[in-house]
């Protein structure tokens, strides 16, 4: 399954570049002036997205077979991270079910699911992190 990812507006808004105490010339206004709407337009783009719902903060794992544990990695998930589980397959609805599947550690950066062990390899889940 492809992922979408969404646009996401430059980090920093443009500067405009011109020397203290002189008159900045018409070429280095305009240039800042499209730099400027560019800019803007990326913030508009992504406030549109986040209004619709439609956030980069998704991503699907899959549980590691005949393990306890699965690592998930994802630059997104923070100590204090809400992550939410959705299954997309049978078997992993069973694990959720059964009370087997939950988060057990998060640390910057990563955090283990602890889940049944055992040989299926279709437990695969779509996930949210938040905050």
């Amino acid at each position: 399954m492809t992922r979408q990812s969404y646009s996401l507006p430059d980090d920093l808004p443009p500067t405009g570049g011109f020397a203290p105490f002189s008159e900045p010339s018409i070429r280095q206004v305009a240039n800042f002036t499209s730099l400027l709407a560019n800019f803007l337009r990326g913030v508009t783009t992504s406030l549109r997205n986040a209004i619709e719902g439609k956030l980069n903060c998704v991503g699907d794992v899959t549980l590691a077979v005949s393990a306890a544990t699965t690592t998930l990695s994802d630059r997104r998930i923070g100590s204090d991270s809400c992550i939410l589980f959705m299954p997309t397959t049978a078997n992993a609805a069973v694990d959720v079910g059964a009370g087997t599947f939950y988060v057990s550690a998060r640390t910057d950066g990563s955090a283990t699911l602890t889940h049944a062990n055992n040989a299926n390899v279709d437990r695969t889940f779509t996930y949210a992190v938040f905050g």
